[in-house]
């Protein structure tokens, strides 16, 4: 199959249900916690990254049942599957621990204590890249119904190189948009504090670049002709 050329639309199995209770109990997971550690009902910046996340992840979820139930299915396999190396597992469960802990420390300390002073201005600029995130995110599961929460090439899926939207500016617009998550959740909270589990979590997504880099080159037909053609694993012009 020609890289970029549609799919016929599939349905949803057992596994995608199961993403969607994954994703969705992560989601109450991250709002009790701002609402458990912040202390407190008037917090408007935590009602609002609530809300936001909700209304994002619904209308993700939607899209994706009404468009491509696939990519539900792998993403609620992934961890699951057998074949998927332990290591790969865990980092998985990882990330998850750092997501909470970026929330947690956010709501202790611009929520609870008001340890940060933040400008506006930046806090701003968190907000931006939330939104941006989001736009990213979605234009990715719009694009690349191979988009796995693991590194793994789908041969039962007919795997193939995506190089269409945003994927003709970096190889890895997925981490662009966790970074810029990472990065954005604390300052959208008001949290230089948060912003630790947040830079760690970029840190580990840009190593995670490298490493599926090299396992695509060995395993994906085309990905060396297209690593070529597009040079930028993350950030277009620099690396």
């Amino acid at each position: 199959m020609a890289a970029g050329q549609k799919r016929e639309r599939g349905r949803l199995d057992a596994d995608g249900v199961r993403r969607i209770v994954q994703v969705v109990s992560s989601v109450l997971v991250l709002c009790a916690a701002l609402v458990i550690m912040a202390g407190r009902w008037d917090w408007w910046a935590g009602w609002a990254f609530t809300a936001l996340l909700f209304a994002y992840l619904a209308v993700l979820t939607v899209y994706s049942l009404g468009n491509d139930p696939e990519i539900l299915n792998e993403r609620g396999r992934a961890v699951s599957d057998t074949d998927v190396p332990t290591w790969e597992k865990v980092l998985v469960y990882g990330v998850g621990i750092l997501q909470l802990a970026m929330v947690c420390l956010s709501a202790l300390d611009a929520g609870r204590y008001g340890w940060s002073e933040m400008p506006p201005a930046v806090q701003a600029l968190g907000w931006l890249a939330l939104i941006v995130t989001a736009a990213l995110v979605t234009w990715v599961f719009i694009t690349n119904t191979f988009a796995s929460v693991v590194v793994r090439v789908q041969e039962e899926r007919g795997h193939y190189v995506v190089d269409v939207g945003p994927y003709r500016f970096v190889r890895h617009p997925m981490y662009v948009g966790v970074i810029l998550f990472g990065l954005g959740t604390p300052l959208a909270l008001g949290s230089w504090i948060g912003l630790i589990p947040g830079a760690l979590l970029g840190l580990v997504f840009i190593g995670r670049t490298a490493q599926e880099d090299g396992k695509l080159h060995r395993e994906l037909p085309g990905y060396a002709d297209y690593a070529r053609r597009i040079r930028y694993r993350l950030l277009p012009g620099l690396w």
